[in-house]
C-alpha cells in the first residue's frame, strides 16, 4: 500500500485527501519515526534475535562469544523498542491503543513477551558474566514479569476478537496463533531454569508452567485446525502474508519443547518425595507429547517450505518486517529438535538440529539485512499513521464493519 492511502474510497463520511506527504515523512528523525510508527510487530526482530542467541552455542561452543554479542544486541533493541512505545502512548494515547482495535496489528502484541522471553532465558548462558551467582534470580523475575504479559496476551486479544474487531475465516492467517503461543513459551523458560533453582522454587515454578503449557497449546491446536481449513477451502494467502505459514512451527515446537523440559524436570525434582512415580509418568507422557508435537511440527514445516518455495517460483515475495517470522518458529523449533535428540539419544534428531542452526543463522542474516537497509532507507517501519484516522472512521460505522474491514487489511499490510 502506498503512503497516499485515501480513505475517501470507502464508504463513509470522510471525503477529504488524508494523503501522507513523502516529503513530511522523509524529514522525521529517525527515533522519531520509530516513534511514530511504532507498532507491537516490531517486537518480532527481538523474537528472531533471540532465539538465535540461544541456539549460537548449542551449534558450537566457539560460538559463545558471538552469541553473547547478540544476546546483548537483542537486549538493546527490546529496550529501545519499549521505549518507543511508551514515548508513543504519552504521546497520543488514542493512537497507540487503537493498536489493540486493529484485527491484525493487535494479534503481534503476543511477540512483547516473547522476545522478552529471549532475554530470561540467554540470562541462563550469559548472564553470570553480568549477575554473577545472581543469574538465576534475575532470570526467575523476567519469568515472572513475562507470564503475566503472556496470559494478559493469551486472555486480552481473544476477548477484543470477541467484542470489538471483524474476522473472517476467508482472512485468517497463522497470526491468530501470536497472541495465544507466548504462555507456552514462558512455560519453556520454565523449564529451562528449574534446574538453577533451589528445590521450593523448582516445584512452584514446574507446576506454573505446566498451568502455562495448558492455557496455550489446546487453544493453539483449534487454531491449527483453522488455519489448515482456511488453506484448504480458501487457497494460500496473499502475497504479503506468504511468511505467516512458517508461524504454524512456534506453538508446536514450544509445545514440544515445554512437554520435553517439564517431564524431564518432574522426573528429577520428585525422585525423592512420595510422588516420584508421578514424576516418573510426567517424563514418559512428556517424551510421547513431545515427540507427537513435534513430528506435527515437522509436517507443517514441509508445508511452510513447499508454500515458500511456491511464492518464490512466481516473484511475487515482497520483503516485509513479517519476514521475522521466519526466524523465531523455526528457532523454537531447532530447540525442540535438539531436546528430543538428547532424550532420545537418536543422533539422526541431533543432526537435523544442527541443519536447522544453520539454516536459522543464514535466514536471520538475510532478514536483518533486509531491515537495516529499510530502517536507513526510511521504508520501515511501515507508515502506520492513517490508523488513527481510519478508526474515527470505524467508530463512525460500528454496526458495519464490512465498511472498513477491507481498509483495515490494507493498512496492515502496509
Amino acid at each position: 500500500m502506498s503512503d497516499a492511502l485515501r480513505f475517501k474510497v470507502f464508504t463513509g463520511p470522510l471525503d477529504q485527501d488524508f494523503s501522507l506527504s513523502t516529503k513530511t515523512t522523509a524529514s522525521v528523525g529517525f527515533a522519531s519515526r520509530f516513534v511514530n510508527r511504532f507498532a507491537f510487530d516490531l517486537f518480532a526482530m527481538t523474537m528472531g534475535t533471540g532465539v538465535l542467541a540461544l541456539l549460537m552455542p548449542r551449534l558450537s561452543p566457539a560460538l559463545l562469544g558471538a552469541g553473547r554479542i547478540v544476546w546483548l544486541a537483542n537486549i538493546f533493541l527490546f529496550v529501545a523498542l519499549c521505549a518507543a512505545g511508551i514515548a508513543r502512548l504519552i504521546q497520543d494515547p488514542k493512537a497507540f491503543f487503537a493498536l489493540f482495535k486493529d484485527p491484525k496489528r493487535s494479534m503481534f502484541f503476543g511477540t512483547l513477551p516473547m522476545g522478552l522471553a529471549t532475554i530470561g532465558n540467554g540470562t541462563l548462558i550469559y548472564g553470570s558474566s553480568f549477575f554473577g551467582h545472581h543469574f538465576a534470580g534475575v532470570s526467575l523475575g523476567i519469568f515472572i514479569a513475562d507470564a503475566v504479559i503472556a496470559l494478559a496476551s493469551g486472555f486480552l486479544i481473544p476477548h477484543l476478537m470477541f467484542t470489538m474487531q471483524s474476522h473472517s475465516i476467508e482472512k485468517m492467517t497463522a497470526i491468530w496463533l501470536l497472541p495465544i503461543v507466548p504462555a507456552e513459551v514462558t512455560s519453556v523458560s520454565g523449564g529451562l531454569l528449574i534446574p538453577h533453582l533451589g528445590h521450593a522454587t523448582q516445584v512452584g515454578v514446574l507446576w506454573s508452567s505446566a498451568v502455562l503449557w495448558t492455557l496455550s497449546v489446546p487453544i493453539a491446536m483449534l487454531v491449527l485446525g483453522a488455519v489448515l481449513i482456511r488453506l484448504v477451502v480458501h487457497g494460500i494467502p496473499e502475497a504479503n502474508s506468504a511468511v505467516t505459514s512458517w508461524l504454524t512451527l512456534g506453538p508446536l515446537g514450544t509445545g514440544a519443547a515445554g512437554m520435553l523440559l517439564i517431564g524431564s524436570d518432574a522426573k528429577v525434582i520428585f525422585a525423592h518425595s512420595t510422588l516420584a512415580s508421578t514424576g516418573a509418568v510426567m517424563d514418559g507422557v512428556g517424551l510421547v507429547l513431545g515427540l507427537v508435537l513435534w513430528g506435527f511440527g515437522l509436517w507443517w514445516w514441509v508445508s511452510a517450505i513447499a508454500l515458500t518455495i511456491r511464492y518464490v517460483m512466481k516473484r511475487n515475495h515482497p520483503f516485509n518486517l513479517g519476514w521475522w517470522g521466519f526466524t523465531f518458529p523455526l528457532g523454537v523449533m531447532t530447540i525442540a529438535t535438539y531436546l528430543l535428540g538428547q532424550e532420545t539419544n537418536y543422533a539422526p534428531i541431533s543432526d537435523l538440529a544442527k541443519f536447522m542452526t544453520l539454516l536459522l543463522i543464514g535466514l536471520w542474516i538475510v532478514v536483518a539485512t533486509l531491515s537495516a537497509k529499510g530502517f536507513f532507507n526510511g521504508s520501515l517501519p511501515a507508515v502506520i499513521e492513517t490508523r488513527e484516522l481510519f478508526y474515527e472512521a470505524a467508530e463512525s460505522y460500528p454496526k458495519k464493519p464490512q465498511t472498513y474491514l477491507a481498509l483495515s487489511d490494507e493498512i496492515a499490510n502496509g
